[in-house]
């Protein structure tokens, strides 16, 4: 039976702390009273920038009062930073591989 076995505990750390982060500011954002029209709900935008991004780019829009949309473009999002994560990763132990030779 597989299971699931991270390869980069950098990457999980900071998947892991954006959706932490993510969470919080979103609730928080939604629960806020201030700043009307074009910045409420700004930092919801901001947090799924890279997934934004790409559904704008094929030409639909994301509904960022839809709970499931918000959802999934903060777990595609948390998917990115992780492999972003597993690159530094690697290229931390490339670069140290190479400082010790």
């Amino acid at each position: 039976m597989n299971t699931f076995t991270p390869k980069s505990t950098t990457g999980i750390v900071l998947a892991l702390l954006y959706i932490g982060f993510a969470v919080y500011v979103i609730c928080d954002d939604r629960r806020a009273h201030g700043g009307g029209g074009f910045f409420r709900g700004l930092i919801s935008r901001i947090i799924v920038a890279p997934v934004s991004a790409i559904v704008e780019g094929v030409g639909s829009r994301l509904n960022y009062q839809s709970n499931l949309q918000m959802g999934a473009a903060v777990l595609l999002t948390a998917i990115i930073l992780y492999w972003l994560g597993f690159a530094l990763g690697k290229g931390a132990q490339a670069l140290l591989a190479l400082v010790a030779r």
